[in-house]
């Protein structure tokens, strides 16, 4: 099956063949979280620009100032009238405090945080489900791993729900009912899953890397950084939690 997600770098750029471009154009008239996702990129990818720009401007203004700083102090001119000693004096650094004052804002004043803030969707990658069966009900497990690869998430956590009442112990499948309702919007059942399973070895970075997502979406940056900050070096989801700590402005 396409991940179409790994193509949307590419899309937006201009970079895939006209087949590819087609397949992907298509699946976007059928996948909304798709669509979604392919427009939250290309508004982060504008207020990038618009960054970029803004950083060039002031650079350019630093400059400018910086330089009329230097001339004001080397330029000496020779005055037409000469005043008094303790006026001209005066003039002088008052001219020079003011040039300064320009120059201490422009470097050291205070600035608007134009990045982008981080989006829930363009962090949420799950991975594809490709379930164990434990036990009975091998149909209701079947059915939430195609439902859930497809985008169905209601559908899968219905199926889900249904396997681990009679297979309470399948970490994997509440894991995965866990994103189901975080992305269904229900973050009390998604939260109180994920809980669960920090007490289990293997699942423990992926309840912390959901816990985060799930922070993220209810826009509780704190949380969020919280608990990106406990997956550990060496982790499948390090490299991501470092990403995601980066676009929240927070130290790595």
């Amino acid at each position: 099956m396409t991940n179409y997600y790994e193509w949307i770098t590419d899309y937006l750029s201009g970079e895939l063949e006209e087949k590819d471009k087609q397949a992907f154009e298509a699946a976007l008239r059928q996948d909304q979280q798709l669509a979604d996702q392919v427009e939250a990129y290309r508004k982060t990818l504008a207020d990038l620009s618009v960054l970029v720009e803004q950083e060039s401007a002031e650079t350019e203004l630093k400059a400018t100032l910086e330089k009329t700083g230097r001339d004001f102090f080397l330029k000496e001119e020779t005055p037409v009238v000469r005043m008094p000693f303790y006026r001209t004096r005066f003039f002088q650094l008052a001219a020079a405090a003011a040039v300064l004052l320009l120059i201490a804002f422009a470097v050291f004043g205070p600035k608007k945080n134009n990045l982008p803030a981080p989006v829930y969707a363009n962090y949420a990658h799950h991975y594809p489900a490709s379930f164990t069966v434990m036990g009975a009900n091998e149909e209701l497990l079947t059915k939430a791993e195609q439902a859930f690869n497809q985008q169905d998430y209601a559908a899968a956590g219905d199926n889900l729900q249904a396997y681990l009442q009679d297979n309470p112990d399948h970490s994997e499948a509440a894991l995965y009912l866990g994103i189901c309702r975080m992305e269904q919007g229900r973050s009390s059942e998604a939260n109180s899953l994920f809980k669960q399973l920090l007490n289990h070895p293997s699942y423990q970075n992926e309840a912390r890397w959901n816990l985060a997502l799930l922070a993220l979406k209810n826009n509780n940056k704190e949380e969020c950084a919280e608990w990106l900050s406990n997956i550990p070096e060496g982790a499948d989801r390090h490299a991501e939690a470092q990403k995601l700590l980066k676009a929240l402005g927070r130290p790595n």
